[in-house]
């Protein structure tokens, strides 16, 4: 494998890695808006969300 090819391969594991943390992180953001909305829904909380510093 010559150098061009193996930078290539590094590239495309660098945009895997890449898409897959930021896939990650907006699950993780999509949760835990989930969880606060049910939370409050819980508590009866019509009050519109707070926002998170």
């Amino acid at each position: 494998m010559n150098k061009t090819e193996r930078n290539m391969m590094n590239g495309m594991m660098d945009q895997r890695i890449r898409n897959y943390v930021a896939a990650t992180y907006m699950i993780h953001c999509l949760n835990k808006t989930i969880l606060e909305r049910g939370s409050q829904e819980e508590n009866g909380n019509t009050s519109r969300p707070r926002r998170m510093s």
